[in-house]
């Protein structure tokens, strides 16, 4: 199946989404009240947007296309503000991040749309266990490369991320054991699943090569674990032609603003085996 094509945006804009959930303030279980909220606030004074999500117990907001941080800020409070006094009107309370303690996916509504009941249709139970809560930080890039090249670079930032989302230890009130309980959820649909590594572009051959920030060399030999067997053996083999040069793998340079690019430009070292202390074993 192809891909659909990419959308390009003004590299670096900014723009947030929020999943947000609607409680009743007598016993703080989800009340399915998103058309009596989209109402209320169907003239509200922001440039941001307000819709309805999967189930009617949540809603969705999303700010404008920003390109500063305190503008994008200013416009996330206004939101806030505006909700809250739409909420209070109709005695419910607004809650967001990961999942509801104690709802029940059974008891879920789905939202009367065209699409939502189609998707309702096409993945049963699942379309109502997506009773679950996020944030998405939209960051605009160009182009594909550019976006998946990106997606890469902010991996040193995943155990800030995960941090972030242990936010979700029970469900239907128990105690999962995990604290990110709803990528359970996620991982249920067929089309989830994690970004493909990203392509190389060329590889020149050098047996020493000065390289700019976002080139890297191609090790030798693989890494290998302590206290775990190497691979000696792979299924498939290919020979390249006998050359004494170093093969070096290039990725396209890409120039990223700090803090996403080295600060110097580095030298490709000779290859070379290092003993990791990690649990699995690293192949070529």
């Amino acid at each position: 199946m192809s891909l659909a094509p990419f959308t390009s945006s003004e590299a670096l804009t900014l723009g947030v989404e929020l999943e947000l959930q609607l409680v009743s303030t007598h016993d703080f279980d989800l009340a399915p009240q998103a058309e009596d909220l989209l109402r209320v606030l169907k003239n509200h004074s922001g440039a941001w947007d307000v819709k309805p999500e999967i189930t009617r117990s949540m809603i969705e907001i999303g700010t404008s296309i920003q390109r500063e941080h305190g503008p994008l800020l200013d416009e996330l409070n206004d939101l806030r503000r505006q909700l809250s006094v739409g909420a209070r009107k109709l005695n419910i309370a607004i809650g967001g991040g990961g999942t509801h303690a104690y709802q029940h996916w059974s008891a879920q509504q789905i939202y009367p749309t065209e699409r939502f009941h189609y998707i309702s249709e096409l993945y049963g139970y699942l379309a109502k266990q997506f009773t679950v809560f996020g944030q998405h930080v939209h960051v605009g890039c160009e182009n594909g490369d550019m976006a998946l090249w990106l997606l890469h670079a902010l991996s040193r930032y995943v155990p800030h991320f995960i941090a972030l989302s242990a936010s979700s230890p029970f469900v239907q009130g128990v105690d999962t054991g995990f604290d990110s309980a709803r990528l359970n959820s996620v991982f249920a649909f067929p089309l989830s699943g994690r970004a493909p590594t990203a392509r190389l572009s060329s590889t020149v051959r050098s047996a020493k090569i000065r390289r700019s920030s976002g080139t890297r060399p191609m090790p030798s030999r693989a890494t290998r674990c302590v206290g775990t067997p190497r691979n000696e053996r792979p299924s498939k083999r290919m020979s390249p032609a006998v050359t004494s040069a170093t093969p070096t793998i290039a990725f396209s340079v890409v120039d990223l603003p700090a803090p996403l690019r080295p600060s110097s430009e580095t030298t490709s070292p000779s290859p070379t085996r290092r003993l990791t202390p990690c649990n699995t074993w690293l192949g070529p």
